[in-house]
């Protein structure tokens, strides 16, 4: 039961304003003609509006009917705010939800950028040490006839050096030493 249905079921059992006795309701469909209503009573002045009902009532009734209602809870949390305070909530949550985006995707490109510098100090140490080995490896070895047989895919020795030692990396080998 609603709270107006409540309040005009108090309004209605007062002494002042005793009850009307019901009365038959009129049998104008097929279902209420056969007997079958699905369950629903029918009551007389179901039909009638809340103003209906209002302007029905006294003036003192229609007045406690006003107070109850503006004194009862609103039915919901955005229905009792004001719709500028709704619209400034709405803003507030849109701005934080970019900042929040904004906040990922820097951070995304902050570790991207991490990434590169390391892939590029990586590759400088890479570098370094292949061009230590290069300058101890003989080249009249096996090792060296072998190494020399590598670097023909490659643009320069360095290159090659490079790509093997990476490779060794991969494996979990330790870097070769020249004459070992």
């Amino acid at each position: 039961m609603d709270l107006i249905d409540q309040l005009l079921s108090k309004l209605g059992s007062s002494p002042a304003n005793p009850p009307s006795p019901p009365t038959a309701p009129k049998l104008t469909s097929p279902e209420m003609k056969s007997g079958t209503n699905c369950g629903k009573s029918i009551t007389p002045g179901a039909n009638k509006t809340i103003d209906d009902l209002l302007q029905s009532l006294g003036e003192p009734a229609k007045q406690t009917v006003r107070d109850q209602l503006q004194a009862s809870p609103p039915a919901s949390f955005a229905g009792s705010l004001p719709v500028p305070e709704i619209r400034s909530h709405q803003q507030k949550q849109v701005a934080i939800a970019e900042d929040a985006s904004k906040a990922i995707k820097l951070a995304a490109q902050e570790k991207q950028q991490r990434q590169a510098a390391l892939a590029q100090q990586r590759r400088q140490d890479l570098q370094q040490q292949a061009q230590a080995w290069l300058q101890k490896l003989d080249k009249k070895s096996v090792e060296g006839r072998w190494f020399e047989d590598f670097a023909c895919h490659y643009e320069s020795p360095l290159d090659a050096a490079i790509e093997y030692f990476v490779a060794l990396q991969e494996i979990n080998s330790p870097l070769p030493t020249p004459g070992k």
